[in-house]
């Protein structure tokens, strides 16, 4: 029964992540942008 309920969750955000039409993907962008620097060393 836990493993029906895992995929039955997964399956929702599944849904939910398309029906944003890669509106996540474009804000992980932009803040990875915003804080690119912090994450690795930026040789100027």
């Amino acid at each position: 029964m836990g493993e029906e309920k895992f995929y039955e969750v997964v399956e929702i955000a599944d849904n939910e992540y398309y029906d944003l039409g890669g509106q996540i993907g474009e804000l992980l962008e932009n803040y990875f942008v915003s804080i690119y620097r912090e994450l690795i060393e930026v040789e100027e």
